[in-house]
Protein backbone atom coordinates (compact mmCIF):
# COMPACT_ATOMS: atom_id res chain seq x y z
CA UNK A 1 0.00 0.00 0.00
CA UNK A 2 1.47 3.50 -0.84
CA UNK A 3 1.89 5.65 2.15
CA UNK A 4 0.04 8.97 1.62
CA UNK A 5 1.79 11.92 1.09
CA UNK A 6 1.10 15.16 3.27
CA UNK A 7 -0.09 18.16 1.26
CA UNK A 8 1.46 21.22 2.89
CA UNK A 9 -1.35 23.66 4.59
CA UNK A 10 -0.86 26.51 1.97
CA UNK A 11 -0.90 24.16 -0.57
CA UNK A 12 -4.54 23.01 0.21
CA UNK A 13 -5.52 26.46 1.24
CA UNK A 14 -4.70 27.29 -2.39
CA UNK A 15 -6.78 24.91 -3.58
CA UNK A 16 -9.84 25.36 -1.34
CA UNK A 17 -10.33 28.38 -0.95
CA UNK A 18 -7.69 30.73 -2.70
CA UNK A 19 -6.30 33.76 -0.09
CA UNK A 20 -6.83 36.36 -2.62
CA UNK A 21 -6.81 40.04 -1.23
CA UNK A 22 -7.20 43.25 -2.66
CA UNK A 23 -4.55 44.21 -5.17
CA UNK A 24 -3.87 40.19 -5.76
CA UNK A 25 -1.67 37.27 -4.15
CA UNK A 26 0.98 37.55 -1.95
CA UNK A 27 4.43 38.00 -2.66
CA UNK A 28 5.33 34.92 0.05
CA UNK A 29 2.63 33.23 -1.47
CA UNK A 30 4.16 33.36 -4.99
CA UNK A 31 7.44 32.34 -3.89
CA UNK A 32 6.17 29.60 -2.37
CA UNK A 33 4.14 28.71 -5.85
CA UNK A 34 7.09 29.34 -8.08
CA UNK A 35 9.40 26.83 -5.64
CA UNK A 36 6.66 24.37 -5.84
CA UNK A 37 6.62 24.86 -9.57
CA UNK A 38 10.51 24.44 -9.71
CA UNK A 39 10.32 21.20 -7.49
CA UNK A 40 8.02 19.39 -9.96
CA UNK A 41 5.09 17.28 -9.18
CA UNK A 42 5.23 15.02 -6.17
CA UNK A 43 5.03 11.19 -6.48
CA UNK A 44 1.18 10.59 -6.33
CA UNK A 45 0.40 13.45 -6.86
CA UNK A 46 -1.47 12.96 -10.27
CA UNK A 47 -5.31 14.75 -9.34
CA UNK A 48 -3.35 18.09 -8.27
CA UNK A 49 -1.53 17.89 -11.30
CA UNK A 50 -4.83 16.98 -13.27
CA UNK A 51 -6.61 19.62 -11.86
CA UNK A 52 -3.81 22.46 -11.40
CA UNK A 53 -4.52 24.56 -15.06
CA UNK A 54 -8.61 24.50 -13.81
CA UNK A 55 -7.29 25.92 -10.28
CA UNK A 56 -5.37 28.43 -12.03
CA UNK A 57 -7.43 29.65 -14.72
CA UNK A 58 -10.06 29.98 -11.67
CA UNK A 59 -7.21 32.38 -9.97
CA UNK A 60 -7.03 34.38 -13.15
CA UNK A 61 -10.46 35.15 -13.34
CA UNK A 62 -10.35 36.37 -9.33
CA UNK A 63 -7.24 38.18 -10.01
CA UNK A 64 -7.70 39.74 -12.97
CA UNK A 65 -5.84 40.07 -15.86
CA UNK A 66 -2.78 42.27 -14.67
CA UNK A 67 -1.79 38.91 -12.55
CA UNK A 68 -3.01 36.36 -14.96
CA UNK A 69 0.20 35.77 -17.06
CA UNK A 70 2.20 34.84 -14.39
CA UNK A 71 -0.46 32.29 -13.48
CA UNK A 72 -0.99 30.92 -16.73
CA UNK A 73 2.86 30.39 -16.78
CA UNK A 74 2.56 28.40 -13.65
CA UNK A 75 -0.66 26.64 -14.95
CA UNK A 76 1.21 25.63 -18.09
CA UNK A 77 4.47 23.75 -15.99
CA UNK A 78 1.95 22.00 -13.17
CA UNK A 79 0.24 20.35 -16.01
CA UNK A 80 3.09 19.44 -18.19
CA UNK A 81 4.40 16.40 -17.88
CA UNK A 82 7.47 16.13 -15.52
CA UNK A 83 11.02 17.04 -17.15
CA UNK A 84 13.99 14.42 -16.73
CA UNK A 85 16.50 15.15 -18.83
CA UNK A 86 19.07 13.31 -17.45
CA UNK A 87 18.97 10.23 -19.80
CA UNK A 88 21.64 11.28 -21.42
CA UNK A 89 24.16 12.62 -18.95
CA UNK A 90 26.63 9.70 -18.34
CA UNK A 91 24.99 7.38 -21.11
CA UNK A 92 22.08 6.85 -18.57
CA UNK A 93 23.80 5.44 -15.87
CA UNK A 94 24.24 6.03 -12.20
CA UNK A 95 27.26 8.64 -11.03
CA UNK A 96 27.85 10.23 -8.46
CA UNK A 97 29.23 14.18 -7.97
CA UNK A 98 31.27 15.31 -5.53
CA UNK A 99 31.42 19.30 -4.38
CA UNK A 100 33.43 20.99 -2.50
CA UNK A 101 31.47 23.97 -1.16
CA UNK A 102 30.92 26.05 2.32
CA UNK A 103 27.69 25.08 3.57
CA UNK A 104 26.41 21.35 2.17
CA UNK A 105 22.68 22.36 3.23
CA UNK A 106 22.79 25.81 1.79
CA UNK A 107 24.43 24.23 -1.81
CA UNK A 108 21.72 21.22 -1.45
CA UNK A 109 18.63 23.37 -0.94
CA UNK A 110 20.01 25.79 -3.60
CA UNK A 111 21.39 23.91 -6.42
CA UNK A 112 21.91 19.99 -5.46
CA UNK A 113 18.24 18.73 -4.94
CA UNK A 114 16.80 20.71 -7.89
CA UNK A 115 19.96 19.23 -9.89
CA UNK A 116 19.34 15.58 -8.78
CA UNK A 117 15.30 15.88 -9.75
CA UNK A 118 16.57 17.08 -13.41
CA UNK A 119 19.02 13.85 -13.65
CA UNK A 120 17.12 11.37 -12.14
CA UNK A 121 20.53 9.51 -12.15
CA UNK A 122 23.09 11.80 -10.41
CA UNK A 123 23.43 11.80 -6.69
CA UNK A 124 25.61 14.65 -5.36
CA UNK A 125 28.13 14.67 -2.17
CA UNK A 126 28.97 17.59 -0.90
CA UNK A 127 32.14 18.20 0.43
CA UNK A 128 31.86 21.01 3.83
CA UNK A 129 34.73 23.56 3.00
CA UNK A 130 34.01 25.92 5.56
CA UNK A 131 36.79 27.87 4.96
CA UNK A 132 39.71 24.87 5.49
CA UNK A 133 41.21 23.03 2.65
CA UNK A 134 41.50 25.82 -0.55
CA UNK A 135 42.29 28.48 1.23
CA UNK A 136 45.22 27.15 3.27
CA UNK A 137 48.58 25.88 3.02
CA UNK A 138 52.14 25.87 4.75
CA UNK A 139 51.75 24.43 7.65
CA UNK A 140 48.76 22.66 7.11
CA UNK A 141 47.66 20.14 4.39
CA UNK A 142 48.88 21.14 1.11
CA UNK A 143 46.16 22.05 -1.37
CA UNK A 144 47.73 19.73 -3.61
CA UNK A 145 47.13 16.59 -0.69
CA UNK A 146 43.63 17.94 -0.96
CA UNK A 147 42.48 17.64 -4.01
CA UNK A 148 44.41 13.99 -4.10
CA UNK A 149 42.69 12.86 -0.72
CA UNK A 150 38.77 14.83 -1.81
CA UNK A 151 39.17 14.31 -5.66
CA UNK A 152 36.38 17.06 -6.22
CA UNK A 153 34.18 17.67 -9.11
CA UNK A 154 33.16 20.53 -8.89
CA UNK A 155 34.29 23.55 -6.48
CA UNK A 156 32.13 26.43 -5.20
CA UNK A 157 34.97 29.77 -4.71
CA UNK A 158 35.03 32.61 -3.67
CA UNK A 159 36.24 35.41 -6.05
CA UNK A 160 39.83 35.90 -4.93
CA UNK A 161 43.23 34.92 -4.56
CA UNK A 162 42.32 31.32 -4.33
CA UNK A 163 40.27 31.21 -7.54
CA UNK A 164 43.23 32.73 -9.05
CA UNK A 165 45.83 30.39 -7.62
CA UNK A 166 43.84 27.45 -8.79
CA UNK A 167 43.54 28.20 -12.36
CA UNK A 168 47.24 28.74 -12.56
CA UNK A 169 47.85 25.52 -11.52
CA UNK A 170 45.61 23.83 -13.93
CA UNK A 171 43.06 22.35 -11.54
CA UNK A 172 40.10 24.08 -12.97
CA UNK A 173 38.59 22.90 -16.27
CA UNK A 174 38.36 25.85 -19.19
CA UNK A 175 34.99 27.05 -19.35
CA UNK A 176 35.46 28.74 -23.40
CA UNK A 177 33.45 25.52 -25.03
CA UNK A 178 30.93 26.48 -22.54
CA UNK A 179 30.79 29.68 -22.83
CA UNK A 180 30.08 29.78 -26.60
CA UNK A 181 28.02 26.99 -26.47
CA UNK A 182 25.48 29.08 -23.28
CA UNK A 183 26.39 32.83 -25.36
CA UNK A 184 27.40 33.74 -22.07
CA UNK A 185 29.87 35.96 -23.69
CA UNK A 186 27.09 36.71 -26.43
CA UNK A 187 24.67 38.69 -24.41
CA UNK A 188 23.35 36.00 -21.75
CA UNK A 189 25.71 37.15 -18.93
CA UNK A 190 26.84 40.75 -17.78
CA UNK A 191 29.57 41.32 -19.55
CA UNK A 192 31.28 42.81 -16.41
CA UNK A 193 30.77 39.29 -14.80
CA UNK A 194 32.81 37.18 -17.11
CA UNK A 195 35.55 40.19 -18.12
CA UNK A 196 36.39 39.89 -14.02
CA UNK A 197 36.56 36.27 -14.52
CA UNK A 198 38.66 36.82 -16.76
CA UNK A 199 40.95 39.15 -15.20
CA UNK A 200 41.23 36.52 -11.97
CA UNK A 201 42.07 33.30 -14.44
CA UNK A 202 44.72 35.63 -16.51
CA UNK A 203 42.76 36.22 -19.43
CA UNK A 204 40.95 32.48 -19.72
CA UNK A 205 37.14 31.85 -18.31
CA UNK A 206 37.69 28.91 -15.66
CA UNK A 207 34.25 29.37 -13.73
CA UNK A 208 31.44 30.74 -13.95
CA UNK A 209 29.12 33.33 -10.87
CA UNK A 210 25.82 33.38 -10.90
CA UNK A 211 25.60 36.41 -8.74
CA UNK A 212 27.04 39.59 -8.57
CA UNK A 213 26.98 42.56 -5.70
CA UNK A 214 27.01 46.65 -7.14
CA UNK A 215 25.82 49.81 -5.58
CA UNK A 216 23.37 52.40 -7.32
CA UNK A 217 22.38 55.65 -6.13
CA UNK A 218 18.53 55.58 -5.25
CA UNK A 219 16.91 59.33 -5.44
CA UNK A 220 13.28 60.72 -4.33
CA UNK A 221 12.35 62.72 -7.63
CA UNK A 222 9.99 64.91 -5.74
CA UNK A 223 12.34 66.40 -3.46
CA UNK A 224 14.64 67.27 -6.34
CA UNK A 225 11.67 69.23 -8.23
CA UNK A 226 10.37 70.42 -5.18
CA UNK A 227 13.24 72.47 -4.63
CA UNK A 228 14.03 73.03 -8.26
CA UNK A 229 17.67 71.25 -8.69
CA UNK A 230 18.21 69.14 -11.19
CA UNK A 231 17.52 64.81 -11.02
CA UNK A 232 20.78 63.19 -10.56
CA UNK A 233 22.31 61.48 -13.62
CA UNK A 234 24.75 58.59 -14.70
CA UNK A 235 28.41 59.65 -14.72
CA UNK A 236 27.92 61.68 -12.04
CA UNK A 237 31.61 61.92 -9.97
CA UNK A 238 32.32 61.60 -6.31
CA UNK A 239 32.55 65.06 -6.05
CA UNK A 240 29.89 65.97 -8.14
CA UNK A 241 27.88 63.71 -6.05
CA UNK A 242 28.52 65.95 -2.64
CA UNK A 243 27.70 69.17 -4.20
CA UNK A 244 24.32 67.97 -4.98
CA UNK A 245 23.79 67.01 -1.84
CA UNK A 246 25.23 70.37 -0.30
CA UNK A 247 22.26 72.01 -2.21
CA UNK A 248 19.39 69.90 -1.20
CA UNK A 249 20.96 70.51 2.99
CA UNK A 250 20.59 74.34 2.31
CA UNK A 251 17.54 74.34 0.72
CA UNK A 252 15.97 72.05 3.46
CA UNK A 253 14.86 72.90 6.52
CA UNK A 254 16.63 72.78 10.09
CA UNK A 255 16.52 70.57 13.00
CA UNK A 256 13.87 67.64 12.84
CA UNK A 257 12.67 68.69 9.62
CA UNK A 258 16.29 68.70 7.88
CA UNK A 259 16.65 67.44 4.59
CA UNK A 260 19.62 65.50 4.53
CA UNK A 261 21.04 65.30 0.65
CA UNK A 262 22.82 61.87 0.57
CA UNK A 263 22.38 58.74 3.02
CA UNK A 264 24.46 55.28 2.98
CA UNK A 265 22.64 52.24 3.44
CA UNK A 266 23.40 48.89 5.45
CA UNK A 267 26.72 48.84 7.14
CA UNK A 268 28.19 51.03 4.26
CA UNK A 269 29.64 54.37 5.64
CA UNK A 270 30.34 57.95 3.78
CA UNK A 271 34.09 57.12 4.70
CA UNK A 272 34.70 53.71 3.43
CA UNK A 273 32.78 54.72 0.12
CA UNK A 274 35.54 57.65 -0.01
CA UNK A 275 38.13 55.21 0.60
CA UNK A 276 36.97 52.70 -1.71
CA UNK A 277 36.54 55.07 -4.83
CA UNK A 278 40.33 56.42 -3.47
CA UNK A 279 41.76 53.06 -3.46
CA UNK A 280 40.11 52.07 -6.88
CA UNK A 281 42.03 54.67 -8.53
CA UNK A 282 45.16 54.85 -6.17
CA UNK A 283 45.35 58.43 -6.69
CA UNK A 284 49.16 59.14 -5.54
CA UNK A 285 48.67 56.69 -2.19
CA UNK A 286 52.13 56.02 -3.16
CA UNK A 287 54.86 58.17 -4.55
CA UNK A 288 57.33 56.54 -7.06
CA UNK A 289 59.73 55.99 -4.24
CA UNK A 290 56.95 53.78 -2.58
CA UNK A 291 56.55 56.25 0.24
CA UNK A 292 52.82 57.24 1.74
CA UNK A 293 51.63 60.30 -0.30
CA UNK A 294 48.40 61.81 0.20
CA UNK A 295 48.90 65.44 -1.49
CA UNK A 296 47.64 64.12 -4.53
CA UNK A 297 45.30 67.64 -5.40
CA UNK A 298 42.10 65.31 -6.08
CA UNK A 299 42.54 63.41 -3.08
CA UNK A 300 42.79 66.15 -1.08
CA UNK A 301 39.98 68.61 -2.01
CA UNK A 302 38.14 65.14 -2.26
CA UNK A 303 38.77 65.10 1.41
CA UNK A 304 38.05 68.50 2.23
CA UNK A 305 34.66 68.39 0.31
CA UNK A 306 33.78 65.47 2.32
CA UNK A 307 34.59 66.61 5.77
CA UNK A 308 32.52 69.59 5.06
CA UNK A 309 29.32 67.60 3.94
CA UNK A 310 29.32 65.53 7.12
CA UNK A 311 30.03 68.78 9.28
CA UNK A 312 27.35 71.08 7.11
CA UNK A 313 24.85 67.77 7.30
CA UNK A 314 24.85 67.50 3.49
CA UNK A 315 25.56 64.10 4.36
CA UNK A 316 23.72 61.40 6.99
CA UNK A 317 25.84 59.18 9.15
CA UNK A 318 23.13 56.63 11.18
CA UNK A 319 24.49 58.26 15.40
CA UNK A 320 23.05 55.21 17.52
CA UNK A 321 26.17 55.72 19.46
CA UNK A 322 26.00 60.05 19.61
CA UNK A 323 27.13 60.04 22.96
CA UNK A 324 30.59 58.68 22.41
CA UNK A 325 30.89 61.13 19.92
CA UNK A 326 34.04 63.14 21.17
CA UNK A 327 35.24 61.04 23.57
CA UNK A 328 39.02 62.57 22.18
CA UNK A 329 40.55 58.96 22.22
CA UNK A 330 43.34 58.68 19.51
CA UNK A 331 43.61 54.96 18.86
CA UNK A 332 47.06 53.78 17.93
CA UNK A 333 47.87 52.96 14.06
CA UNK A 334 47.30 48.94 13.71
CA UNK A 335 50.12 47.35 12.04
CA UNK A 336 49.71 43.68 12.65
CA UNK A 337 46.88 41.59 10.22
CA UNK A 338 45.29 40.40 13.55
CA UNK A 339 44.57 43.50 14.87
CA UNK A 340 43.50 45.59 11.52
CA UNK A 341 40.97 43.21 11.21
CA UNK A 342 40.03 42.79 14.83
CA UNK A 343 39.81 46.62 14.12
CA UNK A 344 37.42 46.06 11.25
CA UNK A 345 35.13 44.20 13.14
CA UNK A 346 34.61 46.69 16.27
CA UNK A 347 31.17 48.13 15.47
CA UNK A 348 28.41 49.12 17.29
CA UNK A 349 24.93 46.87 17.64
CA UNK A 350 23.93 49.26 14.86
CA UNK A 351 26.56 49.02 12.38
CA UNK A 352 28.30 52.49 12.90
CA UNK A 353 31.51 53.06 12.67
CA UNK A 354 34.11 55.28 14.05
CA UNK A 355 33.33 57.90 11.58
CA UNK A 356 29.64 57.45 11.82
CA UNK A 357 29.87 57.95 15.51
CA UNK A 358 32.25 60.56 15.27
CA UNK A 359 30.39 62.59 12.89
CA UNK A 360 26.99 61.89 13.84
CA UNK A 361 24.52 65.30 14.95
CA UNK A 362 24.89 66.34 18.46
CA UNK A 363 22.16 69.39 19.34
CA UNK A 364 19.28 67.66 20.97
CA UNK A 365 17.15 68.66 18.39
CA UNK A 366 18.66 65.85 16.23
CA UNK A 367 19.73 63.09 18.38
CA UNK A 368 16.56 61.44 17.83
CA UNK A 369 17.09 61.64 13.74
CA UNK A 370 20.49 60.22 14.82
CA UNK A 371 18.96 56.51 15.37
CA UNK A 372 17.33 56.41 12.11
CA UNK A 373 18.17 54.08 8.96
CA UNK A 374 18.99 55.68 5.64
CA UNK A 375 15.82 54.19 4.70
CA UNK A 376 14.01 55.48 7.59
CA UNK A 377 14.62 58.71 6.40
CA UNK A 378 14.08 58.37 2.78
CA UNK A 379 10.55 56.78 3.26
CA UNK A 380 10.36 60.25 4.96
CA UNK A 381 11.15 62.42 2.30
CA UNK A 382 14.95 63.68 4.21
CA UNK A 383 16.75 61.90 2.53
CA UNK A 384 16.46 62.87 -1.08
CA UNK A 385 19.48 59.92 -2.25
CA UNK A 386 20.59 56.82 -0.68
CA UNK A 387 23.63 54.44 -1.87
CA UNK A 388 22.81 51.19 -1.72
CA UNK A 389 22.39 47.98 -3.02
CA UNK A 390 19.94 45.99 -4.92
CA UNK A 391 18.23 44.77 -1.60
CA UNK A 392 17.14 48.27 -1.11
CA UNK A 393 14.89 48.20 -4.27
CA UNK A 394 13.42 44.72 -2.40
CA UNK A 395 12.93 46.72 1.03
CA UNK A 396 11.49 49.62 -0.78
CA UNK A 397 8.76 47.37 -2.71
CA UNK A 398 7.60 46.32 0.65
CA UNK A 399 7.58 49.79 1.64
CA UNK A 400 5.36 50.40 -0.98
CA UNK A 401 2.68 47.79 -0.53
CA UNK A 402 2.41 49.03 3.28
CA UNK A 403 1.90 52.03 2.14
CA UNK A 404 0.90 52.72 -1.44
CA UNK A 405 0.49 56.89 -0.87
CA UNK A 406 4.12 57.11 0.09
CA UNK A 407 5.40 59.15 -2.63
CA UNK A 408 9.67 57.99 -2.19
CA UNK A 409 8.69 54.56 -1.89
CA UNK A 410 6.57 54.48 -4.99
CA UNK A 411 8.30 56.86 -7.06
CA UNK A 412 12.08 56.67 -6.48
CA UNK A 413 14.31 55.87 -9.06
CA UNK A 414 17.98 55.02 -9.66
CA UNK A 415 21.04 56.15 -11.60
CA UNK A 416 24.28 54.94 -11.45
CA UNK A 417 26.89 54.65 -8.21
CA UNK A 418 29.47 57.94 -8.20
CA UNK A 419 32.22 56.97 -10.48
CA UNK A 420 36.02 56.91 -9.54
CA UNK A 421 37.11 59.88 -11.15
CA UNK A 422 36.10 62.39 -13.87
CA UNK A 423 37.45 60.94 -16.38
CA UNK A 424 36.55 57.44 -15.45
CA UNK A 425 32.45 57.00 -16.89
CA UNK A 426 32.10 53.33 -16.80
CA UNK A 427 33.64 51.43 -14.17
CA UNK A 428 31.77 50.56 -10.63
CA UNK A 429 34.10 51.06 -7.83
CA UNK A 430 31.83 48.68 -5.85
CA UNK A 431 31.58 45.67 -8.21
CA UNK A 432 31.80 42.43 -6.51
CA UNK A 433 31.04 38.96 -7.56
CA UNK A 434 29.74 36.25 -5.49
CA UNK A 435 30.47 32.95 -5.35
CA UNK A 436 32.17 31.18 -8.30
CA UNK A 437 31.66 27.74 -9.70
CA UNK A 438 33.86 25.70 -11.31
CA UNK A 439 34.79 21.75 -12.71
CA UNK A 440 37.94 20.37 -11.62
CA UNK A 441 40.40 19.88 -14.11
CA UNK A 442 41.28 16.03 -12.37
CA UNK A 443 37.74 15.03 -12.45
CA UNK A 444 37.04 11.83 -13.47
CA UNK A 445 33.34 12.56 -14.62
CA UNK A 446 34.40 15.97 -16.89
CA UNK A 447 31.06 15.69 -18.95
CA UNK A 448 29.11 15.81 -15.57
CA UNK A 449 30.92 18.22 -13.46
CA UNK A 450 30.30 21.20 -16.32
CA UNK A 451 26.87 19.68 -16.59
CA UNK A 452 26.37 21.08 -12.75
CA UNK A 453 27.91 24.45 -13.24
CA UNK A 454 26.30 24.59 -16.46
CA UNK A 455 22.67 24.09 -14.01
CA UNK A 456 24.17 26.66 -11.82
CA UNK A 457 24.57 29.37 -14.17
CA UNK A 458 21.27 28.27 -16.42
CA UNK A 459 17.81 30.55 -16.57
CA UNK A 460 16.23 27.54 -14.20
CA UNK A 461 18.55 28.26 -11.70
CA UNK A 462 18.19 31.74 -11.72
CA UNK A 463 14.26 31.45 -11.36
CA UNK A 464 14.30 29.31 -8.63
CA UNK A 465 17.17 31.68 -6.47
CA UNK A 466 14.77 34.90 -7.34
CA UNK A 467 11.73 33.00 -5.83
CA UNK A 468 13.93 31.70 -2.25
CA UNK A 469 15.75 34.47 -1.88
CA UNK A 470 13.31 37.20 -2.84
CA UNK A 471 15.39 38.95 -5.47
CA UNK A 472 18.74 39.93 -2.97
CA UNK A 473 21.16 39.72 -4.94
CA UNK A 474 21.61 40.56 -8.93
CA UNK A 475 21.55 37.62 -11.32
CA UNK A 476 24.75 37.48 -14.09
CA UNK A 477 21.94 36.41 -16.36
CA UNK A 478 20.52 38.85 -18.62
CA UNK A 479 17.72 37.96 -20.86
CA UNK A 480 14.48 35.35 -20.12
CA UNK A 481 14.65 36.72 -16.66
CA UNK A 482 12.66 39.88 -15.63
CA UNK A 483 13.96 41.67 -12.61
CA UNK A 484 10.39 42.55 -11.11
CA UNK A 485 11.74 45.21 -8.53
CA UNK A 486 12.94 47.45 -10.76
CA UNK A 487 9.99 47.32 -13.74
CA UNK A 488 9.94 51.42 -14.71
CA UNK A 489 12.91 52.16 -13.13
CA UNK A 490 16.29 52.96 -14.69
CA UNK A 491 17.71 49.67 -14.29
CA UNK A 492 20.53 50.41 -16.15
CA UNK A 493 22.30 51.75 -13.56
CA UNK A 494 22.82 48.24 -11.91
CA UNK A 495 24.36 46.60 -15.80
CA UNK A 496 25.65 49.82 -17.32
CA UNK A 497 28.72 50.07 -15.38
CA UNK A 498 32.07 47.36 -15.76
CA UNK A 499 34.40 46.36 -12.83
CA UNK A 500 37.30 48.53 -12.52
CA UNK A 501 40.67 48.19 -14.39
CA UNK A 502 42.62 47.48 -11.14
CA UNK A 503 40.51 46.17 -8.16
CA UNK A 504 40.42 48.15 -4.95
CA UNK A 505 43.69 48.66 -3.57
CA UNK A 506 45.48 46.06 -5.95
CA UNK A 507 48.56 47.97 -6.09
CA UNK A 508 49.10 48.74 -2.30
CA UNK A 509 50.92 46.21 0.09
CA UNK A 510 48.21 44.01 1.58
CA UNK A 511 48.57 45.40 5.33
CA UNK A 512 48.78 48.74 4.13
CA UNK A 513 45.32 48.14 1.76
CA UNK A 514 43.77 46.73 5.20
CA UNK A 515 44.95 49.53 7.86
CA UNK A 516 43.87 52.26 4.94
CA UNK A 517 39.81 52.17 5.88
CA UNK A 518 40.44 51.77 9.46
CA UNK A 519 43.05 54.81 10.44
CA UNK A 520 41.42 56.85 7.74
CA UNK A 521 37.88 56.47 9.75
CA UNK A 522 39.62 57.82 12.59
CA UNK A 523 41.26 60.68 11.07
CA UNK A 524 38.06 61.22 9.21
CA UNK A 525 36.04 61.24 12.21
CA UNK A 526 38.56 64.04 14.02
CA UNK A 527 37.89 66.40 11.16
CA UNK A 528 34.19 66.06 10.94
CA UNK A 529 33.56 66.61 14.76
CA UNK A 530 35.94 69.64 14.35
CA UNK A 531 38.83 68.20 16.51
CA UNK A 532 41.17 68.58 13.95
CA UNK A 533 41.29 70.86 10.87
CA UNK A 534 40.75 68.52 7.32
CA UNK A 535 44.09 69.85 6.56
CA UNK A 536 46.02 68.45 9.73
CA UNK A 537 44.16 65.10 9.95
CA UNK A 538 45.02 64.04 6.50
CA UNK A 539 48.79 64.83 7.38
CA UNK A 540 48.34 62.97 10.62
CA UNK A 541 46.81 60.29 8.42
CA UNK A 542 49.99 59.83 5.72
CA UNK A 543 52.43 59.98 9.14
CA UNK A 544 50.08 57.09 11.06
CA UNK A 545 49.74 55.26 7.12
CA UNK A 546 53.38 55.43 6.38
CA UNK A 547 54.52 54.11 9.78
CA UNK A 548 51.94 50.85 9.09
CA UNK A 549 54.21 50.92 5.69
CA UNK A 550 57.56 50.93 7.21
CA UNK A 551 56.45 48.51 9.97
CA UNK A 552 55.77 45.62 7.11
CA UNK A 553 59.29 45.53 5.74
Amino acid sequence: MKRKLDTPAWEQRLGSRPPLKEGGYSRELEGRVMQRVAAGPRPGRRRLIRWSPLLACGLMIAIGIGQAEQLAGWAGRLGGKEQADGSSLNGGKPFTLRVAADSAADFMAAYGEAFEQKYPNAQLEVIPLKGRGLTRTGAEQPRGDWFADQRPDVLELEADRTYSALAAEGRLQTLETLSQEEGWERGRMHPGVTAALRSLGGGALYGIAPEYEQLALYYNPSLFEQYGIPLPRDGMNRGQLIEAASRLAQAGGAGEERIYGLAFDGGLSFLEGLVQSAAAEDPGLLDPQGHVDLQDVEWRRLWEQAVEAVRGGAVYVPGAAVRAADSGKKAEPKSGEADVKKAAETRDAAGSSAVDRAAAPADGGESRTAGLSALELFLQGRAAMVLGPYDLARRLDEAARRAPDNKAAAGWNIVTEPQISPGQTNESASFRLRRVYAAAAESPQPEAALALVKYIAGEEAAKRRAAAAGEQHLPSRLPGLTLRLLQGKHAEAFYRLQPPQAQASAGLPSRLAEALPLLAAERFAAAAAGRQTADAALRQLEAELQAVLDGAK
